[in-house]
């Protein structure tokens, strides 16, 4: 066996019929050089297009989560679970606004300890809705993404950090609304 054909041995099926094939052609050599070289190619396109739907997905992650937390409810019942359960996300949401945040690190533990409360009330709550399990899900995970955010921000960032930490707050108080829709809701319909 020759050099030339156990070498040929080691090359791909598919590469070898395509030496065949290009091989009666007369512009063989630069096409030759576009087969050497298409899996880099088909690689880098593939990287191409896993890249940009993971950057839509994220978008439409993020924009999907501040969809819910705009979203306006016929009545508000954050404030009613707030005031029952002593959460501070209220007070941290004022300090915010009023650019009054001194130390950030112990607004974010209220809100940890808020978030912890909230999430323990609303798992213990009556069912809710597929639908509005989905939501949560997404919520829940935003808020993390938003917790990450801010201890990476904290340092260097602090228009950043402050943000993260006024997206949190939506989520703390959207969590207690719906505690109240699920739980005070059903208690204040007067039945006939």
């Amino acid at each position: 066996m020759g050099l030339a054909t156990r070498d040929a041995l080691f090359i791909p099926l598919s590469i070898r019929l395509r030496i065949l094939i290009l091989s009666y052609c007369p512009y063989a050599h630069s096409v030759l050089f576009c087969a050497q070289f298409g899996d880099a190619v088909d690689f880098f396109i593939s990287t191409i297009i896993s890249g940009s739907s993971l950057a839509l997905l994220c978008y439409w992650f993020r924009y999907s989560c501040l969809l819910i937390l705009a979203a306006e409810a016929p009545h508000d019942y954050s404030e009613e679970v707030a005031k029952a359960n002593q959460l501070s996300f209220r007070e941290v949401r004022s300090k915010l606004r009023k650019d009054d945040a001194g130390d950030l690190d112990n607004l974010h533990k209220c809100l940890e300890r808020d978030y912890a409360i909230i999430t323990y009330l609303l798992d213990n709550a009556t069912a809710a809705s597929p639908e509005s399990f989905f939501e949560d899900a997404m919520l829940k995970a935003h808020y993390r993404i938003m917790s990450t955010w801010f201890h990476l921000t904290r340092g260097l960032l602090h228009e950043d950090a402050t943000q993260a930490l006024a997206e949190m707050s939506k989520v703390i108080r959207h969590f207690a609304n719906c505690l109240g829709e699920r739980t005070l809701a059903p208690a204040s319909v007067d039945w006939i």
